[in-house]
């Protein structure tokens, strides 16, 4: 019969595998301008997503979609839908400085 020693505490907490950093989530600038593409979002009409689609579609910076997506009664929009609004091809985010 063979008996197993269980590592003290110490031992298990030095064992321990190091630690993924978590990736760093990436903030938009609010001077980038929106380029909208299309007349109207490529979702289905009346939701809450074609909704706030609609918002950032109609602004000309990140930082005032910002603004008029906190604005919005609930559910409240954020960065999030900007990025999805640029995913599905409705706008395209340009840096202010380009032309």
């Amino acid at each position: 019969m063979t008996i197993l020693q269980v590592p003290s505490l110490s031992v298990v907490e030095e064992l321990t595998l190091p630690t993924k950093q978590p990736a760093k989530r990436k903030r938009l600038h609010p001077q980038l301008r929106i380029v909208s593409l299309l007349e109207t979002p490529p979702i289905r009409e009346g939701t809450d997503r074609y909704r706030k689609m609609l918002v950032v579609m109609s602004c000309f910076t990140v930082g005032s979609a910002l603004r008029e997506l906190k604005n919005l009664a609930r559910p409240i929009g954020g960065g999030v839908d900007i990025r999805l609004a640029e995913k599905v091809g409705a706008i395209r985010l340009e840096s202010s400085l380009e032309g």
